[in-house]
C-alpha cells in the first residue's frame, strides 16, 4: 500500500460510508471497516468500498477457537480485504490458524493474502481494566508480552518478533474528536513523536 493513510468508516449506514469513501478515496490508501458498519451494512459493504479503488482494513478483531477464526479469515480473504485483525490473546494456535487460512485461501482464490494484524490491548484498557480481567496491570508489558502489531502512538517500538524474525508495519490510531473520552485522547500522541514516526500505516479517525 503506497499511501499509508487509512480512513476509518465508523459510520452507521452504507450510504453514509460510501459517500465519505468516494470523497476521500483520492487522498487515502485504505478504509477501515469495523464492527458497526460491517454489522449494519453486511459483507457487501467491503466490495462496494473496494470498488472505489482503495484497500480495505477489516477491523473485526476475531477472537474464538482456532477453527472458527480460520473460517472467518477465509471469508474475509474471499471479500478481498488487504488487512484483517485478530486478538493475540486468542493464543498462538489461533494466530497460526488465522495466518495459514489467509495464505491458503488466497492461494486457492488467486488473490494476494491480506496482512493479518494482531491486536494486543484495546486503547480503552488501562492497568485497572487489565487487573479486572486477570492480566498483569501494566499496559506496556501486556502489549510486549502479546507482541501484537496494532498500537497507539506512544507504544510503538520497532517490534521484532522472535517467532518470525522480521519487522512488521505498525498501524497506529490517530485523531479522536474533541468529544472523545479523556482516556482515549490520552492515547494519541503528536505525529512528531519519535516513536510515532515508526508507524506505517496510520489509521486516521475515531
Amino acid at each position: 500500500m503506497q499511501n499509508p493513510i487509512i480512513a476509518a468508516l465508523d459510520i452507521q449506514t452504507a450510504e453514509q460510508a460510501l459517500k465519505l469513501a468516494q470523497e476521500l478515496a483520492p487522498a487515502v490508501g485504505a478504509f477501515k471497516i469495523g464492527k458497526e458498519l460491517f454489522t449494519s451494512a453486511g459483507p457487501d459493504i467491503v466490495k462496494r468500498v473496494r470498488d472505489t479503488g482503495a484497500s480495505v482494513f477489516l477491523d473485526l478483531k476475531f477472537h474464538d477457537i482456532p477453527n472458527t477464526v480460520a473460517k472467518a479469515i477465509a471469508s474475509a480473504v474471499r471479500l478481498d480485504v488487504q488487512m484483517v485483525t485478530i486478538h493475540t490473546s486468542g493464543g498462538s494456535e489461533m494466530m497460526r490458524a488465522a495466518e495459514q487460512s489467509a495464505q491458503q485461501t488466497a492461494s486457492q482464490s488467486g488473490r494476494n493474502a491480506p496482512l493479518v494484524l494482531g491486536v494486543t490491548v484495546l486503547t480503552s484498557h488501562d492497568a485497572s481494566t487489565l487487573a479486572e480481567i486477570g492480566c498483569e496491570p501494566n499496559v506496556g508489558k501486556q502489549v510486549e508480552r502479546l507482541a501484537g502489531q496494532v498500537c497507539v502512538g506512544w507504544s510503538a517500538p520497532r517490534w521484532k518478533l522472535p517467532r518470525c524474525g522480521r519487522c512488521f508495519p505498525l498501524p497506529c490510531n490517530w485523531s479522536p474528536p474533541a468529544s472523545a473520552p479523556v482516556r482515549k485522547r490520552r492515547m494519541i500522541r503528536s505525529a512528531r513523536s519519535p516513536r510515532a514516526r515508526r508507524c506505517r500505516p496510520v489509521r486516521a479517525g475515531w
